[in-house]
């Protein structure tokens, strides 16, 4: 997740069904000069959402070599780094406006921390995707696995729309309860934060799809701290 092709904070998560969040990072990052006339729309953009001001406030990573890092120690054991990024996941739809910007922006902001460091390879081998459509592929796939010798046959979502609504759903549930950074925590804009809404892709993918009689969830990494699982 990441605000806006001007970059000033950006939050990764990895994920399994069986272990839920297993390590995350976030970051924010020193945009630097902003483009002539973009200042006051930034500024708008900002009390509308991660609320930093700008330039943002304290010290703030300007290497992006080092940011950089940070995103390959998160799929530091994929077997499939070696041959260039995984797909990446973010919020964002293909259909609709604010949904198709969502995941424009997310993919042009990770597309200029690797240009940044001149990894152009990388740049071109980057794909980014909804998580509606990775919602959708795991319902199919696991609806299948329960349907084989099944007499009654488990119902699954219809369409990546579908998919998408249920998937925010999940995710409505845990915005009061899921820790972001702690600028927001303090300001109280958890809602708005990335590490937060990482951490929530993550909660959300784990109650719709994880299996607890299979693997016991696991405070922290299944859902949130302090909240009740199984309310």
């Amino acid at each position: 997740d990441a605000h806006d092709v001007h970059i000033c904070e950006i939050a990764m998560a990895k994920f399994s069904l069986k272990h839920g969040l297993i390590k995350d990072f976030q970051v924010e990052i020193c945009p630097g000069i902003l483009p002539s006339g973009a200042e006051c729309q930034a500024k708008l953009k900002s009390m509308e959402s991660h609320r930093y001001e700008l330039p943002a406030k304290g010290a703030k990573e300007s290497d992006y070599i080092q940011i950089l890092l940070h995103m390959i120690d998160i799929l530091e054991n994929d077997d499939q780094f070696e041959e260039g990024f995984p797909i990446i996941f973010t919020e964002g739809n293909t259909k609709g406006l604010p949904d198709q910007k969502l995941l424009i922006n997310t993919q042009r902001a990770m597309i200029k921390i690797v240009e940044k460091c001149c990894e152009y390879k990388l740049a071109t081998d980057l794909r980014v995707y909804p998580l509606s459509m990775l919602v959708y592929y795991l319902d199919q796939v696991i609806s299948l696995e329960k349907n084989i010798g099944a007499t009654d046959k488990v119902q699954s979502f219809q369409n990546v729309a579908e998919a998408h609504l249920n998937f925010d759903f999940a995710m409505h549930d845990y915005e009061v309860t899921t820790e972001g950074c702690e600028f927001h925590n303090e300001i109280d804009a958890k809602k708005n934060c990335c590490l937060s809404k990482v951490r929530r892709f993550s909660y959300a993918l784990a109650k719709l799809f994880s299996n607890p009689q299979k693997y016991p969830f696991v405070e922290g990494q299944h859902y949130p701290e302090g909240y009740n699982a199984f309310n």
